[in-house]
């Protein structure tokens, strides 16, 4: 079970990190804006598109690297389920359910990690032992 973990955390977090953080590290201010327009728009909210756009890319790049660390799992799992959640229902209400599968598979990966934590095979589990 705990190389199970240890498989899925590596290339989940992976996974985020290069197809979804990088990218959006790359796109700077100018793709937080759309992003977070793209969150903000749908709640009625003016004005911080840049901001949720940033937390966004920093929950995908930062939380994707502890998340394949080990290191704060569960907290990090937390960021990115929130995130996927957004990300799920923003693209259910614009392309339908099949058009949301990744952001749903990412959830439910997420959740699973906040209720098993990261295995025996990780930083988490190194720390907790001194």
């Amino acid at each position: 079970m705990n190389r199970a973990l240890l498989l899925t955390r590596v290339v989940f977090g992976f996974l985020m990190v290069y197809l979804h953080g990088i990218p959006k590290l790359m796109g700077g201010p100018e793709r937080w804006q759309r992003l977070g327009s793209s969150v903000t728009g749908s709640l009625g909210i003016d004005g911080v598109n840049v901001f949720f756009g940033f937390m966004a890319m920093m929950a995908e790049t930062l939380g994707g690297i502890l998340i394949l660390l080990g290191l704060y799992t569960r907290i990090s799992a937390s960021f990115l389920a929130f995130t996927m959640l957004i990300a799920f229902s923003g693209h259910l209400a614009r392309d339908g359910f099949a058009g949301s599968e990744k952001p749903l598979l990412f959830l439910v990966y997420f959740i699973s990690l906040i209720l098993s934590g990261a295995g025996s095979f990780s930083i988490d589990k190194i720390w907790r032992k001194k």
